[in-house]
């Protein structure tokens, strides 16, 4: 199913008939978008840990705590041929690693990756590469573990140690539906097997602001993010409600916006979901949390006047131009129809607004159906026109929200990469360094509906788009 121009304006007359239109009107919320030339080699990044909170729950020092106790890290098993064909080895066949998060030993406050083999000494070439990198990249106590590139507002960054991550639920690999397989508690990992959620220490419980509903809050056995990577849940206390599958219901909306809505300081965490076929693994109902702005956007944020924050450093959050857009419920809610590679509808509300943008996301899900979808969530602060603060206080917030659709999980160009909502933002996830080069190697950027303007064809002629992935 391809989303063009004609879906897009149809989400937004679906919206103009159920919602009253108020008069044309843009909340002051966009920063200076920012282009930066790619680099003739993969930069590095400076690192420190980041303040975030989500619902009052600190989870920077929740992180850091689980790492210090050596709480972020899984034991996987890996075919020792080193061959592509290696899923094929026998059990005898089969390496054990352990890998995950660290403190540093030049920074208590500095998380790093690592991978060992255990109970072996044979060598495995994957493994090796792996951590000569990670040694490469560690070397230098000011810099963190990431390589990265960025081309235009698109970033690409070598994400090796998440390539041990566990497999996906059956039914998932290759889906064109975002349409759950039956949900099956015996063959979800969540709630049954060797990684189960009850194995792992709860990292706390985030209660859904102004409701008693709680949500189970966890770290991820193969973090995106060495500084915390965080797996939201409705709580595993109510089975009857709660263990279902990935689908978000009119309920997922209403909660998710009312938790974004709670982070502080102001965008230091996003929050995002995928659906079956654009980049979910695991068949039980879960979002996913990790610091904002990622590692690669910290030299931007570091530099003098830069308008570089959480809310505003993504690829789609620096979109200038859009096909159309209207204001909902007396200028209340702000739906934007984004100029971008990849299907996108903006959704913003302030926060005494909330309950009425859940139930304009949940009224807009509907018009594509069963297509694959992901939805970032991030929030801000007051700001007037020119995108300078006016109020940072705990009791204003504005909640911007991205829905993407999508038509095809994996790029026809790059079939070893699989896109979720980190990449739907504009951060691609790179599991080798040939990924990492090849990422932005291919120049030309189009649309899902196959068009192209002159803006973009000015853009194929002077460089390179991580962004026509989706494609």
């Amino acid at each position: 199913m391809e989303f063009n121009c004609r879906v897009g304006l149809f989400i937004l007359q679906l919206l103009v008939a159920t919602f009253k239109v108020g008069k044309a009107h843009r909340f002051p919320f966009r920063g200076s978008a920012m282009a930066f030339a790619a680099p003739s080699k993969p930069k590095q990044s400076s690192i420190g840990q980041p303040d975030y909170q989500l619902a009052s729950l600190d989870l920077s020092q929740k992180w850091l705590e689980l790492v210090r106790n050596g709480q972020v890290e899984a034991t996987v098993e890996v075919p020792s041929n080193n061959d592509d064909g290696g899923d094929k080895s026998s059990p005898e066949e089969m390496l054990r690693v352990r890998y995950g998060v660290t403190l540093s030993k030049e920074d208590e406050n500095k998380c790093q990756e690592f991978v060992v083999q255990v109970g072996t000494e044979q060598h495995h070439e994957n493994i090796r590469v792996i951590n000569e990198t990670l040694a490469q990249l560690q070397s230098d106590p000011s810099t963190t573990s990431v390589q990265y590139e960025m081309d235009g507002d698109f970033v690409a960054q070598l994400q090796l140690v998440r390539t041990l991550r566990p497999p996906p639920s059956p039914g998932f690999a290759g889906s064109t539906s975002s349409e759950p397989p039956p949900y099956d508690e015996k063959t979800d990992s969540f709630v049954a097997g060797p990684l189960r959620l009850e194995l792992r220490p709860m990292v706390g419980t985030a209660k859904v602001p102004g409701t008693n509903i709680q949500y189970d809050v966890y770290h991820n056995v193969s973090p995106a993010d060495s500084r915390g990577h965080f797996l939201l849940l409705p709580t595993l206390s109510l089975p009857m409600l709660n263990w279902r599958g990935q689908k978000f219901l009119p309920t997922d909306f209403d909660e998710m916006v009312h938790l974004a809505s709670s982070v502080r300081p102001h965008g230091s965490l996003f929050l995002g979901f995928n659906s079956v076929g654009a980049g979910a693994s695991q068949n039980h109902i879960h979002s996913h949390a990790w610091p904002s702005p990622p590692l690669p956007f910290l030299n931007e944020q570091e530099e003098e006047d830069s308008p570089c924050k959480g809310w505003n450093c993504y690829a789609v959050s620096k979109v200038k131009s859009m096909i159309d857009f209207y204001d909902l419920d007396g200028g209340n809610i702000e739906v934007t129809y984004l100029k971008y590679p990849l299907f996108c509808v903006q959704f913003s509300a302030s926060k005494e607004h909330l309950d009425t943008l859940s139930k304009a996301l949940y009224f807009a899900s509907g018009a594509f159906g069963d297509a694959p979808y992901n939805i970032g969530f991030l929030n801000r602060p007051a700001m007037d026109d020119d995108g300078n603060i006016v109020d940072d206080s705990e009791d204003d917030s504005f909640v911007d929200v991205y829905l993407f659709v999508r038509s095809k999980e994996i790029s026809s160009v790059l079939p070893s990469l699989k896109l979720g909502v980190s990449e739907a933002m504009g951060l691609f996830h790179a599991q080798s360094d040939k990924e990492l080069e090849i990422l932005k190697a291919i120049p030309g950027t189009r649309d899902e509906a196959g068009t192209e303007d002159d803006e973009e064809r000015k853009k194929r002629s002077n460089g390179t788009s991580i962004g026509r992935y989706f494609l």
